[in-house]
């Protein structure tokens, strides 16, 4: 049980620290690579899954949340170590995709009642 939670736990800050260096690093120009070859560049998506289902992005944080749960619930059981790593890998991209996603919605959700408190 403990490979499952130290996998998604390796799994999440990777994602973390990924996305806060392209935050960080990529904000404002594409960075060159190898010339105009190979670039990075950051782009938000709006979208659930790669800009689709953008108005789903609720639905998929809350299937997102019972994936977790379901993991977290059926831990215990899992014995093989094949199968801890693929549950951790999975319980990690979960919780990464749930945490980015409800965030998301409560800045957006936030913004949306200050600026209507500001109109009023």
């Amino acid at each position: 049980m403990r490979r499952i939670f130290l996998t998604a736990w390796t799994i999440w800050l990777f994602d973390f620290a990924t996305k806060q260096w392209a935050i960080s690093a990529l904000a404002g120009e594409p960075k060159q690579i190898l010339g105009s070859f190979l670039q990075l560049t950051l782009v938000k998506n709006p979208g659930a899954a790669f800009g689709f289902a953008t108005g789903l992005t609720l639905l998929y944080s809350i299937l997102a949340v019972l994936v977790v749960a379901t993991i977290v619930y059926f831990a215990r059981a899992i014995s093989s170590g094949g199968w801890q790593l693929t549950a951790g890998l999975l319980l990690g991209s979960q919780l990464s995709f749930a945490g980015t996603s409800l965030i998301g919605l409560n800045c957006r959700i936030g913004q949306c009642l200050i600026s209507r408190t500001l109109q009023s």
